[in-house]
């Protein structure tokens, strides 16, 4: 099965490629599929105006209105009920032809009888078919092209506001150029699609398959060298900030040249032009899960499964992840349900704070020229939280840089900066809001905001809530007032994705110097994430900013939760609390804010190695051997 499953994504592939090129397939393949149905009337559509077609056939060329026939094509969207027969407009006779005209995705109708219809570039694709007339029609499909135009429409992003929603959704279009860059009036050429077409479907399932689909790709785009830039320029006509995106996928998910000889490769170089073209550079999954697209399954492995499958996405927080399966077609819809990065704010009147909008610059060297204070720093550092207590576990302050000794894979480092425990720190809130959280969420509320309370004047916070999405309720702000209105408006819905939350934040809080620190609490079980809870640690590992995890009620009965978040927290310096009871939170609170404000910031320059490499760090007190260090166990090079 593997070998047919190849070559069927092979033909789709490429097929779907040349569609997003905008050049249509033969006229017989022209037929629009039995469920199409046309999109509600949009009321800032254009004034009505029947679309023209000059089609030449041969020798013959005349123009024509294109219009459906009241002898409409099998499967076209049947006449509404109580519509008089003979309403609709016959086929335009065009000497021994006749034309019919039809858009099949996206139509824009002004009447109920679907007569008048005006193509819009965006999703719509228009469709043109001649016929030759006589006892016996025959469909045209060879020496045939159709000039098309709207003549009462001129400027169609006047009339429409698609253009304004295009650029809400990041793709940079020209005034009145679609998707598939089409404009209202432009030339259909059927001989080259239907060529195209043909090659894909009958050389393709064969040997060599990828040397016979660069071939077809190199005709696509007239281009013989530099195919993995051709394709998006010209086959995919991808430029300005659609460009932007597609390459940041591609460099997300690593995905190969199409220079690939292997089937494997060269259908996963295959399958990325498309998840590049297609998806969101902000899903999160993208941006943790560098193999997400090559676990892209085209057949299910059921027996009874149907070989073409439409769209759909399994989210699993279990390795290996989440993947699609089946064909591209609503591939971009069924990609809505990952989770963004970064998330929206959730902002209530009077709530959002963006009193501490930069982060602190504590590391960095300052020189003034010219008056401007200019920061640099000499080389990357390695930043270390550290947390010190005696014999008896209590907190020992008041220690200086040389009091610390780092080691890096056993070999000793010299301190380059140092901030005490009295310096301000950046805290990072992450409270879960699922719906199992109707009894716990009070208790959570009142201890958040005593933790607030108990965060110095000189200390940041932010506020996220994390169910089915992650929420920034709070920007990081010193007004601790403000961050207590970001606790108070939370409900409990939704699911949890308590991965993609902790990737997340640790990803935001990343950019932000100086001390830092990530309070999360969960009462159950990842059951909506779209990352791994290995993409989570990696992520926060990553950040090198130390994790409290708090796991109530239904998570205790999750030993591989318990587990994950014990990692989590052990490996960056953090403390792991379980708790039974609601009114257990604000105690195991407390024990977090004493250890927020009793902790140091060490740190060095790394040596050279290898990049990706995980580094194994030690940091302990000179000349002391009863105080305990707690500080996080290493860092990726």
């Amino acid at each position: 099965m593997k070998r047919p499953m190849t070559i069927l994504g092979f033909c789709g592939l490429v097929l779907l490629l040349a569609a997003a090129c905008g050049t249509p397939t033969a006229a017989p393949s022209a037929l629009p599929p039995a469920n199409t149905q046309p999109a509600a009337p949009s009321d800032t559509a254009a004034v009505p105006a029947p679309t023209s077609a000059n089609v030449t056939t041969g020798a013959t060329s005349q123009p024509v209105q294109a219009t459906q026939a009241a002898a409409k094509p099998a499967g076209y969207p049947p006449v509404p009920a109580g519509i008089p027969a003979g309403v609709l407009p016959p086929a335009q006779p065009l000497g021994d032809y006749a034309a019919f005209a039809w858009n099949n995705l996206g139509m824009h109708c002004f009447q109920t009888d679907y007569s008048q219809f005006l193509i819009l570039p965006p999703y719509n694709v228009f469709w043109a078919q001649v016929v030759r007339r006589g006892d016996d029609p025959t469909i045209v499909s060879q020496g045939l092209s159709v000039n098309y135009s709207v003549p009462q429409v001129t400027k169609p992003e006047a009339q429409n506001n698609f253009w304004q929603y295009a650029a809400a959704y990041g793709w940079s279009l020209q005034p009145g150029v679609g998707l598939a860059g089409k404009k209202t009036a432009g030339t259909l050429d059927a001989a080259s699609g239907a060529r195209l077409f043909r090659r894909a479907c009958t050389e393709l399932p064969g040997r060599d398959s990828p040397a016979r689909a660069l071939a077809i790709l190199r005709e696509m785009t007239g281009q013989t060298t530099r195919l993995d830039q051709a394709v998006p320029a010209k086959l995919l006509r991808l430029d300005g900030e659609r460009r932007v995106a597609f390459d940041r996928v591609r460099n997300m998910q690593s995905i190969p040249r199409l220079d690939a000889r292997d089937d494997a490769s060269f259908l996963a170089a295959l399958s990325g032009l498309v998840y590049a073209a297609r998806l969101n550079p902000q899903f999160i999954v993208l941006r943790e899960d560098a193999d997400f697209y090559r676990r892209h399954r085209f057949a299910d492995s059921a027996p009874d499964s149907p070989i073409f499958l439409p769209s759909s996405l399994r989210l699993s927080s279990a390795a290996p992840g989440s993947y699609f399966i089946g064909g591209f077609a609503g591939f971009t819809g069924t990609a809505r349900k990952l989770a963004i990065s970064p998330a929206q704010p959730y902002i209530a009147p009077g709530q959002l704070d963006v009193s501490d909008p930069e982060p602190r610059t504590s590391f960095a060297k300052a020189t003034t020229e010219d008056g401007v204070a200019v920061f640099s720093t000499d080389a990357r550092l390695v930043e270390v939280y550290a947390t010190v207590t005696d014999e008896r576990g209590r907190y020992l302050d008041n220690l200086r840089a040389g009091s610390f000794e780092i080691l890096d894979e056993g070999r000793s480092q010299s301190v380059k900066a140092f901030e005490p425990s009295s310096a301000g720190l950046s805290c990072a809130m992450l409270l879960d809001t699922t719906g199992s959280m109707q009894a716990a969420l009070p208790a959570l509320k009142n201890a958040a905001l005593r933790l607030l309370s108990d965060l110095r004047e000189e200390d940041s916070v932010s506020v996220y809530s994390f169910s089915d999405v992650t929420l920034e309720r709070q920007a990081f702000t010193r007004n601790k007032r403000a961050a207590k209105r970001a606790v108070l408006p939370a409900y409990p819905h939704g699911r949890t994705a308590l991965y993609d939350a902790v990737a997340e934040v640790a990803y935001a809080i990343a950019g932000r110097s100086g001390k830092k620190v990530i309070v999360v609490f969960t009462d159950g079980d990842d059951n909506q994430s779209s990352v791994t809870a290995a993409h989570a640690i990696r992520r926060a590992r990553l950040a090198g900013v130390p994790v409290y995890t708090i796991a109530q009620g239904a998570a205790l009965n999750h030993p591989a939760l318990l587990q994950q978040l014990e990692n989590i927290s052990t490996t960056t310096g953090g403390l792991a609390f379980s708790i039974r009871e609601p009114r257990q939170i604000q105690g195991v609170f407390e024990k977090v804010a004493g250890d927020l404000k009793h902790g140091y910031l060490l740190a060095y320059q790394p040596p050279e190695g290898k990049p990706g490499e995980w580094r194994k760090i030690q940091v302990r007190l000179k000349g002391v051997k009863h105080h305990k260090v707690r500080a996080r166990e290493g860092y990726y090079q």
